[in-house]
């Protein structure tokens, strides 16, 4: 095409057409406080742009690199998923916790692959008086419950027989 005699113009592409392979790591949902010795459940979105695919995740301590639980995430690129990591904090005091995804091959973008998370583990235990007049059946099972689970201290009382 022609603007004038003098010149012809040429439409030249540059760049790539497709979106750039990427994967983003954003955590959802993580509780702030937490009992020692408790399972804590960690949920994350990962999002992929461009091609998408399969790639690990993994749930780890930011001190010391220690891998606490890990899983594969599988997602269609423009896509997002959502993953729940666990773990069981050991000591009480404060956890800062990283979810990251390793630089997948041709990835542009690595620094929205993790995100950090940070916990307050409690020492507490879970104090319960349980008391009820006459023996009943769930009497029997929640006794059974909270004196098995070691968070927990109790104390079942049922009384039997007749006021007077």
């Amino acid at each position: 095409q022609t603007v004038d005699d003098s010149f012809e113009v040429a439409v030249i592409g540059v760049g790539d057409a497709r979106a750039p392979d990427n994967w983003e790591v954003h955590v959802v949902e993580a509780p702030d406080v937490v009992l020692e010795r408790d399972e804590v459940l960690i949920t994350v979105r990962v999002t992929a742009s461009g091609r998408g695919g399969s790639a690990p995740i993994v749930l780890e301590r930011v001190a010391t690199g220690e891998v606490l639980d890990e899983d594969q995430v599988r997602i269609e690129g423009g896509q997002d998923s959502r993953v729940t990591l666990s773990y069981t904090p050991i000591g009480a005091g404060e956890e800062r916790l990283r979810v990251r995804i390793p630089p997948q091959p041709d990835e542009t973008l690595t620094d929205d692959n993790e995100d950090l998370v940070t916990l307050r583990v409690r020492p507490e235990r879970i104090r319960v008086l349980y008391v009820e007049n006459a023996p009943r059946w769930e009497y029997r099972y929640l006794r059974g419950i909270l004196l098995r689970a070691d968070q927990n201290e109790g104390q079942a009382v049922a009384r039997a027989g007749h006021e007077v």
